[in-house]
């Protein structure tokens, strides 16, 4: 026979205690961080994409931003959609790829998407995990997106806005002719040589036949337009196009089919567009163009063995010059690197020959100026004969 515990003894209070009261287990709480990988950016970024070696680190060229994780990581650290600019989705046709291993990835952007050079924020939405299941944050505590302030580059290519006839009158006849047109373009350009190189860019067509490109100037350099001049003159009355040759298209050296047209951020120019010249305006320059182009002529001849030679006879190098030029015409020195040579044009041989290059200005009656540089040797100071 089983006897029952006596209500007031030990074991009938354990028994009762058992019978009417919970159990209570009480399990320490994990670290909920565990779930979560801080990542940094470093406070500036690296000198080159090969220098990207270490958590944190960053390069940015061009369209392109590399940067590396701590850690290896999920293919949700190339899913475009986890990467912002400003907050927003990276602009349509972007990629995001591993590069090496799992640890440094590389963002491309479409040419074509960022109109200008600014910063941008760059950053990684906390759906990017790591290898081993934890979401990147900013901030342990606040469980912020890691983020980064990058400068990128304008990569929008410059087009062809509009084109017009200059002309040296004030009106355009039936009869007016020219051989310059202004080309504008969207946005500031870079500063541009007249060389092959840049002449083999343009592509003009009036009236249905393509006339060639005898120079490109950049009058302004910063600016947003260029002037072109034909190998010749043409009705401005009639039609003509622009465009830009692509390169596959041009002739001549690799070098020169090159497109050398281009913004301040380095971009080459659009060649799927062509503008028509859509009409005529005075320009001061081409009306003195005839006055110019004579002044060349003159500049063309002082020459450097011209004012060596004439050192024989004589110490001045300006008196020199203005006995090479027709009348009308006014030698004067711009600025001398010779320490032989003053800008008046006195010169002041030492015991060694003396070499430098020296600026000359041809104008005439205060209308038009050139100007050219000559490296002119002054010969050493004559010994005295021996008496």
């Amino acid at each position: 026979m089983i006897r029952s515990a006596a209500p007031n003894s030990v074991i009938g209070y354990l028994v009762n205690t058992l019978k009417n009261d919970k159990l209570v287990a009480t399990v320490a709480a994990k670290d909920n961080n565990f779930k979560y990988s801080e990542f940094n950016f470093k406070a500036d970024p690296v000198d080159s994409v090969t220098d990207v070696d270490e958590a944190g680190e960053y390069f940015v060229s061009d369209n392109q931003i590399t940067f590396r994780y701590a850690v290896d990581m999920s293919d949700s650290a190339r899913n475009v959609a986890n990467y912002t600019l400003d907050g927003k989705a990276l602009p349509a046709g972007s990629t995001v790829d591993f590069v090496g291993d799992k640890k440094t990835v590389r963002i491309t952007l479409p040419s074509g998407t960022l109109k200008s050079t600014t910063q941008y924020k760059l950053g990684i939405k906390t759906d990017v995990t790591t290898a081993a299941g934890s979401h990147i944050v900013g901030s342990l505590q606040t469980k912020a997106p890691a983020e980064v302030v990058i400068t990128l580059q304008d990569n929008v290519a410059p087009e062809l806005k509009s084109a017009l006839f200059l002309i040296s009158d004030e009106t355009v006849k039936p009869g007016t002719e020219t051989d310059y047109i202004e080309v504008t373009f969207n946005e500031k350009l870079a500063t541009i040589a007249d060389d092959a190189t840049s002449l083999n860019d343009f592509k003009v067509v009036v009236n249905g036949s393509t006339v060639g490109v005898a120079a490109v100037t950049d009058g302004t350099p910063g600016d947003d337009k260029l002037v072109i001049k034909l190998k010749q003159k043409v009705n401005v009355n009639q039609a003509a196009t622009i465009s830009i040759i692509p390169e596959e298209q041009q002739t001549g050296t690799l070098e020169q089919k090159e497109i050398v047209i281009k913004d301040v951020a380095g971009n080459k120019a659009n060649t799927s567009k062509t503008i028509n010249v859509s009409g005529s305006k005075y320009d001061s320059t081409v009306a003195l163009q005839p006055e110019i182009d004579a002044a060349y002529k003159e500049l063309e001849k002082i020459t450097s063995e011209a004012i060596e030679s004439g050192l024989a006879e004589s110490d001045n190098v300006i008196e020199i010059a203005q006995s090479l030029v027709d009348k009308g015409y006014t030698v004067t020195i711009e600025s001398s690197e010779n320490s032989a040579i003053k800008t008046d044009g006195t010169v002041t041989r030492g015991d060694a020959p003396t070499k430098g290059d020296v600026v000359f200005v041809v104008t005439k009656k205060d209308v038009v100026s050139v100007w050219k540089v000559l490296s002119i040797t002054v010969p050493a100071t004559e010994p005295s004969p021996e008496p």
